[in-house]
C-alpha cells in the first residue's frame, strides 16, 4: 500500500473511534484525532513545518460532520439544552476566531500546560461528583459570555473540540449529564466551523492549514459510530457517565504531561 492510503485508512479507524467518542461524551476530536495526526501526516506529506498547527487544524475540520451526527441524534432524544446552546454558541465562535488567530503566536508548552492543570482539576472533580461530592468552582458563577469565549478560544489552542470545557462547566451549572453532552456537540460544531474558516483562508504557505484528505477520512468514519455512542449514553447512569468523561479528562492530562516531559 501507498503511504496515503495506508493513512487515510488508520484515519478511517481513529474516526470511528473518536465518532463514537464524540456520541458517548462529546469529546474524543481532539483527544483522539490531534495525536494520530501527528503520527499519520508526516507519514504522507513532504515535510512536517506547522505540523502542530495542521494536526490541530484538520482534527477541527474532521470535527465538523462528526459533531452534526452526535448534535442531530440528540436533539431528537430531547438532549439538547436549546436556551444553554443559544447563550454559549457566539461567544465560542467569537472564542474560537481569536484562538486561531493566536495559536501561531503562543508557545505549546504553556497551552499544554495549561491543559494539564485543568484536565487533572476537572477529572478530579467529576469523579467527586459521581460520589456525590463537589470542589467549588467560581468560575460557574461568572457570565456566560466571557466563559463561551474562554471554551471558545481554549479549544482551538488545546485542539480539542470544546466539551471538554463545555461539559464541566454545564455540568456546574447543574444541567443533566446527557444534556450537558448533547449541548456540547452544538457548541463544538459552531466554534469548530469558525476556526476552521479561519484556517482554510490562511494565506498559501501558512502552516496552519487543514489537511482535507485526512479530514474528510476522519469525518465521514466519525459520522457512523456517532450515533452509537449517543445511545450508549441515554443507556448509562449519570455516575458512569461522569465517571468515564472524568477518566478520559485524566488522559487528555497525561498526553499534556508527555507533551511537557519530551518538549
Amino acid at each position: 500500500m501507498t503511504p496515503w492510503a495506508l493513512v487515510l485508512a488508520a484515519c478511517v479507524g481513529c474516526g470511528l473511534l473518536s465518532g463514537f467518542l464524540a456520541g458517548l461524551l462529546g469529546i474524543g476530536g481532539g483527544l483522539i484525532v490531534v495525536p494520530a495526526m501527528l503520527v499519520l501526516l508526516p507519514l504522507a506529506l513532504d515535510g512536517t513545518s506547522g505540523l502542530q498547527q495542521m494536526a490541530v487544524a484538520t482534527s477541527l475540520a474532521a470535527m465538523i460532520p462528526t459533531t452534526v451526527a452526535a448534535l442531530l441524534t440528540q436533539y431528537r432524544r430531547g438532549s439538547v439544552d436549546l436556551p444553554w446552546l443559544r447563550r454559549l454558541a457566539p461567544g465560542a465562535c467569537g472564542g474560537a476566531l481569536a484562538g486561531a488567530l493566536l495559536m501561531p503566536h503562543l508557545d505549546a508548552r504553556a497551552v499544554a500546560a495549561f491543559f494539564l492543570a485543568y484536565a487533572a482539576y476537572f477529572s478530579l472533580r467529576l469523579l467527586l461528583a459521581a460520589r456525590g461530592c463537589a470542589l467549588s468552582a467560581p468560575w460557574n458563577r461568572w457570565p456566560s459570555t466571557p466563559v463561551a469565549a474562554a471554551i471558545g478560544a481554549l479549544s482551538v489552542l488545546a485542539g480539542v473540540g470544546g466539551a471538554v470545557f463545555t461539559v464541566p462547566y454545564l455540568e456546574g451549572q447543574q444541567v443533566r449529564m446527557t444534556h450537558a453532552v448533547g449541548t456540547s456537540s452544538g457548541v463544538a460544531l459552531a466554534l469548530s466551523m469558525v476556526a476552521v474558516a479561519s484556517f482554510a483562508s490562511a494565506p498559501s504557505g501558512a502552516a496552519a492549514l487543514v489537511c482535507w484528505p485526512a479530514a474528510l477520512a476522519v469525518g465521514t468514519a466519525a459520522v457512523c459510530t456517532a450515533p452509537l455512542g449517543v445511545r450508549l449514553a441515554h443507556r448509562w447512569p449519570t455516575a458512569r457517565l461522569k465517571r468515564a468523561f472524568a477518566w478520559l479528562l485524566m488522559f487528555a492530562a497525561t498526553a499534556s504531561l508527555g507533551k511537557l516531559l519530551g518538549a
